[in-house]
């Protein structure tokens, strides 16, 4: 039997939304090309979203969310996913969200973006190796990683990185990482990012 994959994606005000939309329209799309659901006793992918409460959410551009959960009710996930966003430094120092977050520092760590500042506030880039943009890099040396690369993306077997407008990357490399048999990767999609 298959175990569930289990992403949790941060949400948090001040979110990129169309860095969500991006990555919940590429991991949805990739879940209605599995078998029949009824060949599975489990769904083969959970994808779900988080933040400090259940309370609504106020994206960078305007649109009101609410999470899937809040962090005392999340599942158990195999991935977390940190979006950019405005006050990604001030989710990280967010009491509820830092604690959830590093409480789960042995799942796949993944960030967009201004999301690497997150975890980074979080106390968890500490060793990774994490792509930036060239603006963002000389912040992220703040939180102490192991490398920082000026790269579209960074893949280790502790995290995966991405820069900001590369969500779409983001996911179509945890697709190609966890479900290698069905996930057919474009050819311009990973022509560039470097594995660390």
């Amino acid at each position: 039997m298959m175990q569930t994959l289990n992403i949790g994606i941060t949400l948090y005000n001040g979110v990129d939304e169309a860095e969500l939309g991006v990555i919940l329209g590429i991991l949805g799309a990739h879940v209605r090309t599995l078998e029949p659901a009824e060949k599975w006793e489990e769904r083969p992918l959970e994808v779900f979203t988080f933040a400090r409460t259940r309370a609504s959410i106020v994206g960078l551009g305007g649109l009101v969310m609410t999470p899937h959960y809040g962090v005392a009710s999340v599942p158990e996930p195999r991935v977390i996913i940190a979006l950019g966003g405005k006050d990604s430094a001030k989710a990280g120092r967010d009491p509820l969200l830092k604690a959830y977050v590093q409480a789960h520092r042995q799942v796949l760590l993944c960030g967009v973006g201004l999301g690497a500042v997150l975890l980074g506030e979080a106390g968890l880039l500490e060793g990774h190796t994490v792509a930036a943009s060239a603006a963002l890099e000389p912040s992220l040396w703040n939180y102490h990683p192991r490398e920082v690369q000026i790269t579209p993306l960074c893949h280790t077997p502790t995290g995966i990185f991405a820069a900001s407008g590369q969500a779409a990357l983001l996911a179509e490399t945890l697709l190609e990482q966890f479900f290698p048999h069905n996930f057919s990767t474009p050819d311009h999609a990973l022509s560039n990012p470097q594995k660390a």
